[in-house]
């Protein structure tokens, strides 16, 4: 797993095979061009971990849509009795805008919520040279509050999109009940004493079959940009491929389907 801030690389190193503490959700990138447009989507996703996501985005009226998102995830680690599990749902609104006739503009903001818990079985390498044994759990909560803008290329049979997420992650509840002989107790205690963390997180979309279907694929990467904040371990790269379908609501069906 890659870790992050270089004063404690060392450390975390030596440390062995710590939890991931966020993994990110993909970045719904709808790329609208008229109101009563749907889409929506369903992926398989991660790096590290494993997850299951959907995504739905309508536009109601020109020029402004909504957007939900929800994430399921788990990551196993030195033994059946040693993983973490996350699920995340978020919502949002945005502005969008044709810039051509193939370029698209948009802009979200919105707010998310999730919950983590932990299981710890396994032997851990302190930065003294000492194998410790961790056990134990731990119960986390986070909230998001983020802003994404993107610019992509939108077809029949093709979409190109990048996009960029700067968001808020704060930690409101850590229930740390891991070994206190183990580097993840000490990273809990950490995430209970500290303030808000900012993540910039740029993404690709990309998108490719019929009109109103198409296979998707998007990869980002997640870094942290305060070094001040306390250590933690996070998922840096992140991959989903899925389906997405495009429907047009007000389109009417004919009798004979």
């Amino acid at each position: 797993m890659k870790k992050i801030t270089l004063p404690f690389a060392l450390v975390i190193l030596l440390s062995g095979c710590t939890h991931d503490y966020y993994t990110p959700n993909a970045q719904n990138v709808p790329m609208f061009r008229d109101k009563n447009e749907l889409r929506l989507s369903g992926a398989f996703g991660g790096s590290q971990s494993e997850g299951v996501e959907l995504q739905a985005a309508y536009s109601p009226v020109k020029n402004f849509a909504v957007m939900a998102n929800y994430l399921t995830s788990s990551i196993h680690y030195n033994s059946p009795g040693d993983y973490g599990n996350q699920n995340y749902i978020e919502g949002g609104l945005g502005y969008y805008k044709p810039i051509s006739k193939t370029a698209v503009f948009e802009i979200y903001g919105g707010y998310g919520s999730g919950n983590e818990h932990h299981q710890y079985e396994g032997s851990y390498y302190s930065y003294d040279g000492t194998y410790y044994y961790g056990s134990g759990f731990a119960n986390l909560s986070f909230k998001k509050v983020f802003i994404q803008p993107s610019i992509g290329l939108t077809f029949d049979f093709i979409d190109i999109a990048f996009s960029s997420r700067l968001y808020s992650l704060t930690f409101d509840k850590v229930q740390n009940y891991a070994s206190v002989d183990s580097f993840d107790w000490g990273t809990l205690h950490e995430l209970s004493l500290s303030n808000v963390h900012y993540f910039l997180e740029p993404a690709m979309t990309f998108r490719g079959g019929w009109k109103n279907v198409k296979l998707q694929l998007q990869l980002s990467t997640t870094r942290l940009l305060s070094l001040q904040d306390p250590i933690f371990s996070y998922e840096t790269l992140h991959a989903s491929l899925g389906v997405c379908f495009t429907l047009n609501v007000n389109k009417k069906i004919p009798n004979n389907l």
